[in-house]
């Protein structure tokens, strides 16, 4: 809800916070291609009137097939600011 248009005002905020997850890929005869696992993701967004936050954290991901381990990435942390600006016609 929205009760004051100050651009500094929080509008919305929303927080998700997984300890694990995984999935696997499979093909159309169900055999097993790749699995993808993430450990402790946080990600946040909050909403204000004339800014967007959004901040991402994962602990931690691998990415493994039938042959063993692909890909491992121990800790990532990305955030992104971003500005909406609003453009108003200019008539003379």
């Amino acid at each position: 809800m929205i009760i004051n248009e100050k651009a500094d005002t929080l509008n919305m905020s929303l927080e998700v916070h997984m300890k694990h997850n995984a999935s696997k890929l499979v093909d159309g005869a169900r055999e097993y291609i790749a699995e993808l696992s993430c450990e402790d993701l946080d990600c946040s967004i909050k909403l204000y009137p004339e800014t967007k936050v959004f901040d991402l954290k994962l602990g931690s991901y691998q990415l493994s097939s039938p042959n063993g381990l692909l890909a491992e990435v121990g800790f990532y942390l990305y955030v992104i600011e971003a500005r909406i600006l609003t453009f108003v016609p200019w008539h003379e």
